[in-house]
């Protein structure tokens, strides 16, 4: 099985690239949810998930998970893509949550050669939890980068 390769180095932060049509909703959990699985997957999906190598982030936001929202794709430094990464290995699980999301953003997890492809996800409003192999809280400060960048 080989990989495609699309080298993502060398782009521009004003090229935002082009976002996925759609991301999938949040579930929403109790008390009675399964532990956290977060430690394994990362470690099962290593090929397709980069951390220490990730390239140049696009970030992509959406209304109800099927609205991109206009003009609001981006791409983040390759310093700032590494440090989203080690923030995200650093968040805590998420607490039980009945609430439901309406915006929220999608991140495909590249390295600088085009590998990997695992997305994150993230409520932007709700719970807001990130979907990474199971929920992990968020922080304000990631938030703030996930929202606030223009380029």
């Amino acid at each position: 099985m080989g990989r495609d390769r699309h080298v993502i180095d060398g782009i521009a932060a004003d090229n935002p690239g082009e976002c996925v049509q759609t991301v999938l909703t949040f579930s929403t959990t109790n008390e009675s949810d399964p532990g956290d699985e977060r430690p394994q997957y990362r470690e099962a999906t290593k090929l397709a998930t980069p951390i220490d190598d990730v390239g140049r982030l696009r970030i992509c936001r959406f209304v109800n998970g099927d609205v991109p929202v206009e003009g609001s794709r981006d791409r983040l430094t390759l310093e700032q893509s590494r440090t989203l990464m080690q923030t995200v290995l650093q968040l805590p699980l998420a607490p039980p949550c009945e609430q439901s999301a309406q915006h929220f953003a999608a991140i495909e997890l590249l390295r600088p050669d085009g590998s990997g492809g695992t997305q994150m996800q993230v409520e932007l409003d709700g719970c807001k939890r990130l979907s990474l192999g199971g929920y992990s809280a968020t922080t304000d400060n990631l938030l703030n980068v996930i929202t606030q960048h223009t380029g």
